[in-house]
């Protein structure tokens, strides 16, 4: 009896655990896969210029590049401001990510101290109105290419949230120096 249990174990160790792993990891790839696919970019972001909450003019390149931005334009679709604050709660400290909330012309007059968060008035950000295309969302990469654009449904937010943790660069690892190569 005690044979049997060990020749089982053993056949678990060397055939089942592999199979689970590997199947594991192949959800997990195609899953990636499939998500780089929709994310392949649509098109670059025009250079023009626009104007923040604080009044500041800027292009374009300046607020977008070597950044991953979400785009959160509000035509009425009435996002919950709890959806929004997890967003931002998420990626606060994430490397490159900013929010940019474009608002009506009443509301500029929010300032806000976080980095991650700049506001746009509406009025100076025709061209970034015109990339979301209809959606109330839209995803930028570092490169300043338009990835892909969301609803302010809860299933396209999840989405979002998803597709953010993908495009999102790595931090570059510091490279280990040895002291014979500080000479």
């Amino acid at each position: 009896m005690k044979r049997y249990l060990v020749a089982t174990a053993v056949v678990a160790i060397l055939f089942i655990l592999p199979a689970g792993s590997w199947y594991y990891l192949q959800n997990g790839f195609d899953y990636r896969k499939a998500a780089l696919e929709t994310l392949k970019p649509k098109n670059n972001i025009k250079e023009a210029q626009i104007v923040t909450s604080n009044n500041d003019t800027l292009l374009t390149s300046q607020v977008f590049k070597n950044k991953t931005s979400v785009v959160y334009y509000d035509r009425q679709e009435n996002v919950k401001s709890e959806d929004l604050e997890a967003i931002l709660k998420q990626y606060e400290n994430a490397y490159t990510f900013q929010f940019v909330h474009i608002v009506p012309k009443a509301e500029t007059s929010r300032i806000t101290k976080k980095e991650d968060l700049i506001l746009l008035q509406e009025n100076d950000a025709q061209s970034l109105i015109n990339e979301l295309q209809n959606h109330t969302f839209c995803l930028i990469d570092t490169g300043m290419r338009v990835r892909q654009r969301y609803l302010s449904e809860r299933k396209d937010l999840t989405k979002l949230v998803e597709h953010v943790a993908i495009v999102l660069p790595r931090i570059p690892e510091k490279d280990i120096k040895l002291k014979r190569e500080l000479k």
